[in-house]
């Protein structure tokens, strides 16, 4: 991508791939705001369509298929709409399949990002007071059950990533049910101190 949309607000043209220049502005604003408490957001626009990779990354290739529901052939126990849209899906299967690929191909730029912005606070001696949060906002559908994208009642559609990095925390993995968009908060209030009724559980 060529130019660094912004969401109402005029952005000046580069000619940085946008996840470059996305990662390149929170280094700087944590270079520049890293000696006292601040908050940051980064929001990459991958893997959304058209997940154009960045150069580096254009012939990667990656196995994206495994699940033993990909493309099933007995869609006798599904509704009539998804066993319809499972066989729209299939006539366009390998149109997906490139774009799926380029999706991870996409990533790719944002992993890399993700641990520049870490390396930067670990480099700044800031790593043990800082606190990292790592999600999506949905889960996404590759195929499996025959269907493609989200807003589906199947776990593939469902479920996101949500990763926490928090100083004096061990690491661990939890299979209690988050929701990001509500417990984010309380948990942050809640580290903070910050006596605020909300919606959501501290993950603490």
């Amino acid at each position: 991508d060529s130019t660094a949309p912004g969401a109402g607000v005029i952005q000046p043209e580069t000619r940085k791939y946008r996840t470059d220049y996305y990662r390149d502005e929170a280094l700087d604003f944590i270079r520049t705001n890293s000696s006292q408490p601040f908050f940051l957001i980064v929001s990459t626009n991958a893997p959304h369509g058209p997940a154009t990779p960045a150069e580096e990354d254009r012939d990667k290739q990656f196995s994206i298929y495994g699940a033993p529901s990909y493309m099933e052939s007995d869609m006798s126990d599904k509704s009539s709409e998804v066993r319809m849209t499972a066989q729209d899906y299939g006539e366009q299967e390998m149109a997906l399949d490139k774009f799926y690929l380029n999706q991870m191909r996409s990533l790719q730029a944002v992993d890399r990002a993700v641990d520049a912005i870490v390396r930067e606070v670990e480099s700044r001696g800031e790593l043990e007071d800082t606190i990292f949060l790592y999600t999506s906002d949905n889960g996404y559908l590759w195929g499996e059950h025959g269907l493609s994208s989200k807003t589906r009642p199947y776990e593939e559609s469902v479920r996101v990533p949500f990763i926490v990095r928090m100083p004096g925390i061990p690491a661990r993995k939890d299979s209690h049910i988050v929701s990001p968009n509500l417990d984010i908060g309380a948990t942050l209030y809640d580290i903070i101190g910050l006596s605020k009724r909300t919606d959501g559980s501290t993950l603490i």
